[in-house]
């Protein structure tokens, strides 16, 4: 049972990366090298680039590891 949860979160967050633009792609991935591999950082930077409010929409930590 286990094994179905973790490919449905899988499967739930490539789901949800389709949405996201080739902007938001390249700049997730460019700010993740560049800031030394802080996913914290990444996000900090993706909700100002981008106007994110705080409880807005944002990739997961694991989508930006990816």
């Amino acid at each position: 049972m286990a094994l179905t949860s973790v490919a449905n979160l899988s499967h739930a967050s490539s789901e949800a990366m389709e949405r996201w633009t080739a902007q938001r792609h390249a700049f997730v991935v460019e700010a993740y090298f560049k800031n030394g591999c802080s996913v914290v950082i990444t996000l900090r930077l993706f909700r100002t680039y981008f106007n994110v409010p705080r409880h807005g929409c944002v990739p997961c930590r694991n989508t930006i590891k990816a």
